[in-house]
């Protein structure tokens, strides 16, 4: 007999690894922040967004109008504050490909073979070890400490791909209108979704 494996799997448990993950990328994102604008793609990006620059064509809209919200707040140097959001949202990076993966492989292992906690431990292990491979994946830890899109783009691939997940799971027609609004959102944000967009319909039929 089959075990129901939703009943097995501490998610307090998930939580904290997730945290824990969380915070260590963050930590190192930070600890390795650029001091001011960094040479290359950064600089570009950052002059485009600062007005010394103009922008040619509306390139990267939802991170530009989040960057713009982030420049007319109060406080420290906008520079530092692009900086950091880079480093934030990166860390949530982190965090979410340690929940998706780790969901997926337990889903998978607990709807193929009657459960076993060895189930719990695997997916587990998945989810940290993409975790791990992505916060100190050179690329993405070079856009995570600096201004830089990219960071902001892999945060929303993810985050679309977790309601995707959640509608998948529960069959709830609230997360297939967030996860078709955000689609079409990022469809306007990075061509990379255009790309993926056969394999999302292809298995949502």
């Amino acid at each position: 007999m089959q075990l129901d494996m939703n009943e097995t799997r501490n998610r307090w448990i998930d939580l904290g690894i997730g945290f824990a993950l969380w915070l260590l990328s963050l930590s190192v994102y930070i600890t390795t922040l650029s001091v001011g604008a960094f040479p290359g793609e950064s600089v570009n990006y950052l002059a485009q967004q600062l007005g010394f620059f103009p922008r040619l064509s509306p390139n990267h809209p939802l991170w530009n109008g989040l960057t713009w919200l982030i420049c007319r707040l109060p406080g420290a140097d906008v520079v530092w504050r692009l900086n950091v959001l880079s480093a934030l949202l990166g860390s949530f990076s982190v965090w979410l490909a340690y929940h998706l993966v780790a969901g997926f492989v337990f889903e998978t292992a607990s709807s193929e073979i009657p459960g076993r906690k060895g189930h719990i431990s695997a997916s587990r292990l998945a989810g940290f070890a993409s975790a791990v491979f992505l916060a100190f994946c050179i690329p993405f830890w070079i856009v995570s400490n600096r201004a830089h899109p990219a960071s902001f783009d892999l945060f929303l691939l993810l985050g679309i791909t977790w309601i995707f997940y959640a509608l998948i799971k529960t069959g709830k027609e609230r997360y297939a209108l967030v996860f078709a609004f955000l689609y079409g959102a990022g469809i306007t944000e990075f061509a990379t979704l255009i790309v993926l967009a056969p394999l999302f319909g292809i298995y949502l039929l």
